[in-house]
């Protein structure tokens, strides 16, 4: 079990499996147009293909005595998560819109002390909160999860896991930077995720800014519920070695 330290409202209740520090995040807008919602699916698919070649690399690197403690390929297991968090106005009281979903798949590969690929696929209308008018707007005019239905987010740059402790150590800080493609629309993101060793694989928490208008998402206000302009895109993940 994973024992990740968390002091923000990051995971309340829903990802009771972790506690990590909130991570911090900034996005870039390079958006494609909203047709190119399958752009995400296929650099996903890709990376799926290239996993064998990773794998290959990674013995190399072993075989030279070159391979990090975690080399190899890790896929999503079972516990992730990934949802939003919306503050929101309520019939004039303060509080925040959670939704949750666990339909979660993709991978990543470790060469060395680096990850060199990762990508994570996200069924977005498997994604539900405490409220079922909330959900149907969320799938419906929000999400338009018919047209749209994954998230997918692909990294772009190597993730360094020199500072990665031994198995039951101190979560890390790591800096991930790649594309996020949400409701059609593409953008380069920069975060900073929790990650952590534990006995059963490696876990990984992490928040991302949303700016509705930078993914083409109409504003969800709608009745007695108003929110504002963004709102945050929530990540654990929990990954098991192939």
């Amino acid at each position: 079990m994973f024992k990740l330290r968390h002091t923000a409202r990051l995971a309340a209740g829903a990802l009771a499996v972790a506690t990590l520090a909130g991570a911090t995040a900034s996005t870039t807008a390079t958006a494609t147009a909203p047709d190119d919602s399958a752009a995400g699916e296929a650099e996903c698919a890709t990376g799926a293909t290239t996993a064998d070649s990773a794998a290959s690399e990674s013995a190399e690197a072993e075989a030279s005595g070159e391979a990090g403690d975690f080399a190899g390929v890790w896929v999503v297991a079972e516990g992730s998560e990934v949802g939003y968090r919306v503050p929101e106005e309520l019939a004039g009281v303060d509080t925040e819109a959670v939704g949750r979903g666990t339909d979660v798949a993709g991978s990543f590969t470790v060469v060395g002390d680096e990850v060199t690929e990762a990508c994570i696929v996200v069924e977005v209308a498997t994604i539900t909160s405490d409220e079922a008018m909330r959900d149907g707007q969320f799938t419906g005019r929000i999400m338009e999860t018919s047209e749209f239905p994954t998230a997918t987010f692909v990294i772009t740059e190597p993730l360094s896991l020199d500072d990665l402790p031994e198995v039951g150590g101190e979560a890390v800080t790591v800096g991930v930077t790649g594309e996020l493609t949400l409701h059609g629309v593409t953008n380069e993101v920069s975060f900073d995720a929790q990650v952590q060793a534990g006995e059963q694989g490696i876990g990984l928490l992490g928040e991302i800014p949303i700016v509705f208008e930078d993914y083409a998402i109409s504003n969800p206000s709608g009745g007695p519920a108003q929110v504002g302009d963004e709102g945050s895109l929530e990540v654990l993940l929990l990954f098991a070695q192939a």
